[in-house]
């Protein structure tokens, strides 16, 4: 908890209570936090290290950001790799219908090995690279990963959860994978109780294993053991702190907190929430308001994409203005 006292005159004092994500230092002291834009990548000209259509995010054991992007007017799928700079330092897999390159990628994972593992409109379903970006394999229907709004996610002991958005019970799921593709578990079905989805936008894991989904039109996160059992849930439809409208994106932090994306086009709430791993929330940064304390406006049209580096910094993909905002903790001792 932040709090602020201001002196108003005549004795009476004004106290304000701000709940922020904590972190503490080596001494114990409580330090608080609250997300300020440090700068964005992309936009740029038209040469090899402009962004195309982004279409996923993802950060690996290295600290890179590994960018997917898709078919789209002047932009061609494939894989971009930047450094803590934005630097992109590499490309592969760009576009074509062989098994080993991207035709309509849809999201990417990364493991903590850093092998690589992208959803595929065309086929393989899920495509697996090396590190390096030698291709080591894919998963076709047999494994049961059909057809839909595709999103993956990768994490805890070297597996990897696969989510078929379809509209009905057989593709309304989530699956989970040993990292060579073999089928481990299942989950899900199209409803709205727990455990069941009616659009699952993304998934992301936490640092215990824990699997965060985006249930978009239930207008809530759901949460889940590793193998599937059900957890917990928050959030209704709405503006308000804890608010949904059609939640697009869902990432974990390194210390488990939980970032939620509510940017969808015409109806969104243009903005990114932040949760403990319980779902209290505690904070949130908006787009394209003002910034606080007069700070210059933040423009995020479509959120692309969202991750979270191993340093806490929060990646935002904007795939109408091409661009990355990369948020960070601005940290002052709790007075």
């Amino acid at each position: 908890m932040f709090v602020m006292r201001y002196a108003l005159g005549r004795g009476l004092i004004l106290t304000l209570a701000f709940l922020v994500p904590a972190f503490y230092s080596s001494a114990g002291e409580a330090v608080v936090s609250v997300y300020k834009l440090a700068r964005e990548w992309g936009g740029g000209a038209e040469d090899e290290t402009r962004l195309g259509n982004v279409k996923g995010l993802a950060v690996g054991p290295q600290g890179y950001i590994y960018v997917c992007e898709t078919r789209g007017k002047d932009s061609k799928p494939g894989l971009k790799i930047l450094n803590s700079s934005g630097s992109v330092i590499d490309a592969w897999a760009s576009g074509g219908s062989r098994p080993y390159e991207l035709y309509s990628p849809r999201d990417i994972a990364v493991g903590s090995s850093g092998n690589v593992y992208i959803a595929e409109g065309g086929s393989p379903r899920v495509k697996s690279f090396t590190p390096s970006g030698s291709y080591f394999g894919g998963w076709e229907e047999a494994t049961r990963v059909n057809v839909g709004w595709d999103r993956v996610a990768a994490g805890y002991s070297n597996t990897v959860y696969a989510a078929d958005n379809g509209f009905d019970n057989n593709y309304n799921c989530i699956r989970r994978f040993t990292a060579s593709g073999s089928l481990i578990t299942e989950w899900g079905r199209w409803g709205s109780a727990d455990g069941e989805f009616m659009g699952i936008a993304d998934l992301d894991v936490a640092p215990n294993g824990n699997v965060y989904v985006a249930d978009s039109s239930n207008y809530r996160i759901q949460y889940f053991s590793a193998d599937g059992l059900f957890l917990g849930k928050w959030g209704v439809e709405g503006p308000g702190p804890g608010e949904f409208n059609l939640p697009s994106h869902v990432a974990v932090g390194p210390a488990g907190t939980v970032f939620v994306a509510d940017s969808v086009p015409a109806d969104g709430n243009y903005r990114v929430q932040y949760f403990t791993p319980s779902g209290e929330y505690l904070g949130a940064f908006r787009f394209p308001d003002h910034g606080e304390f007069g700070e210059p406006k933040i423009r995020i049209y479509t959120i692309a994409g969202l991750t979270v580096g191993p340093d806490g910094a929060v990646y935002v993909a904007d795939s109408f203005t091409r661009t990355i905002k990369v948020f960070e903790p601005a940290r002052s001792e709790e007075k």
